[in-house]
């Protein structure tokens, strides 16, 4: 690994390749950079012919540094400003360990690449064929449609009439009772004058004593 300073082709060891790094941290900024600022720092250096890709963000807690190999697809890790500062030796064995799994990574990516063409080839034979859960689709747009008809039939009908209350009914019953007058003729009384009412006659006054007798 060697700083941008370095000549590409330069070979220096690990302990080097630190005090390097640690000289690039301190004249590039970085520790100074807010937490919520965001620089890209572009590459900083090489290891086994890789490019060393470092950038500065805002994170959820900190400002975090993302290192990455451009040339490698998922050869990226993120650590916080202070781990990344602090780091030294341990961040260059941890670079290394990215080159060093460069072959598993290239495993998983031709995996996922044979996955996706068969995604691509499983759908274009199923282009043109009949959607296999039409049927259900349409059973259950047709009882969508039924009880959207029911609910609009519901709303149409007349809301029925508040039942009268207690009070309501007694008066009711009360005013019922004082307004009728039954009808004391015979059951036929349909067409017929009705019965003349009985009258009690008044007794006659008794004669006076003295009165002479017939």
């Amino acid at each position: 690994m060697a700083a941008p300073i370095d000549h590409p082709n330069s070979t220096i060891s690990r302990s080097e390749a630190a005090h390097a790094l640690a000289a690039w941290m301190g004249d590039s900024g970085l520790k100074w950079l807010p937490r919520y600022g965001h620089k890209d720092f572009g590459i900083i250096g090489r290891i086994s012919g890789f490019d060393i890709h470092v950038e500065a963000r805002s994170g959820l807690a900190a400002l975090d540094v993302t290192v990455s190999l451009p040339e490698v697809p998922r050869s990226g890790f993120t650590m916080p400003k202070e781990s990344f500062l602090e780091a030294g030796l341990g961040l260059v064995q941890r670079i290394e360990n990215r080159v060093s799994g460069i072959p598993s990574l290239l495993d998983q990516a031709r995996e996922d690449l044979e996955e996706a063409e068969q995604t691509v080839a499983d759908t274009q034979q199923r282009l043109g064929q009949p959607f296999r859960h039409a049927q259900a689709l349409a059973d259950a747009e047709e009882d969508l449609a039924r009880v959207e008809s029911q609910l609009a039939a519901m709303q149409d009908e007349p809301a029925p009439e508040p039942a009268a209350s207690e009070s309501e009914r007694v008066e009711l019953t009360v005013e019922t009772v004082r307004a009728y007058q039954p009808n004391l003729g015979s059951r036929e009384g349909a067409g017929r004058e009705p019965a003349i009412p009985f009258v009690p006659m008044t007794p006659p006054a008794a004669p006076p004593g003295n009165a002479p007798r017939l």
